[in-house]
């Protein structure tokens, strides 16, 4: 038998190549991995301890995201519902002030339509002002602090008062009779003493002249009552004169001015 009949000597010298160290009869071949699919990697996430964390976050924030929605929706339909309500409720209080203002001014209409009415008290301005005896030319008012003390103290007045009215009183005419004189509030109440005056041949016989002061014998209990009175918060005051034997109507009735003197 030759050497070309050798079966080893037809195989390529390459294909028999290998070291002891690359072929170990003890050890066994390892198959190289494949790539896993897409499915299979999706399958692996799934199974993943990550994944198992993060899923129930994912599932809570879908829960909060459906829970806001539901929210709104409470809201959006509350709102609607409210809107009549609150519609209804402006109508209502709207319909109620209307009532109120109307009874308001029926109530008002009705108190000046029946409401007794004030006499108007007519001050006498037109002088000489004649009576059935004398006449009167002039007619002058004020108020003064009355007087304590000295010659000239003021008789009879109460000690209350603090401001008195005071009045002069001018003769025109020749005649004799006697004149009353009476200071009146508001209300024409009597304020102190009637004061009688006797006239003889156009003098009157205290003075000796035309011409006479007198006062009151009471007044302001407070001073600071003539600024009220001033304003017209305090209704006027008058000096009324009537003549003996006929007291109505009276030849004067003057009001009594806000001028404050001093006392003499």
């Amino acid at each position: 038998m030759t050497e070309d009949a050798s079966p080893s000597s037809d195989l390529p010298e390459d294909d028999w190549d290998l070291d002891d160290e690359d072929l170990s009869l003890g050890e066994s071949i390892t198959p190289t991995p494949r790539p896993l699919s897409n499915q299979k990697k999706t399958q692996a996430r799934a199974h993943s301890p990550h994944a198992l964390e993060t899923a129930p976050v994912a599932e809570t924030t879908s829960e909060s995201a459906k829970t806001e929605r539901s929210v709104r929706k409470k809201k959006t339909t509350s709102s609607k519902s409210q809107a009549p309500s609150s519609i209804f409720e402006k109508i209502s209080l709207t319909t109620v002030l209307l009532c109120l203002a109307g009874v308001f001014a029926w109530g008002l209409s009705t108190y000046y339509s029946e409401a007794p009415e004030g006499e108007l008290v007519e001050f006498t301005k037109n002088f000489p002002a004649e009576g059935s005896s004398v006449s009167i030319a002039a007619v002058e008012t004020w108020w003064r602090e009355p007087v304590r003390e000295g010659a000239n103290r003021d008789e009879d007045v109460v000690i209350e008062a603090q401001l008195i009215p005071c009045a002069s009183i001018t003769l025109a005419s020749s005649g004799s009779t006697i004149l009353q004189a009476s200071f009146r509030d508001g209300d024409d109440n009597l304020i102190g003493d009637t004061v009688n005056l006797v006239v003889k041949d156009g003098r009157f016989t205290a003075s000796g002249d035309s011409t006479i002061e007198i006062h009151s014998t009471a007044g302001f209990r407070n001073a600071p009552d003539l600024h009220p009175y001033l304003n017209g918060d305090i209704d006027p005051w008058s000096l009324v004169i009537t003549e003996e034997g006929a007291p109505e109507p009276p030849i004067v009735k003057a009001r009594v001015g806000s001028r404050l003197l001093p006392k003499n």
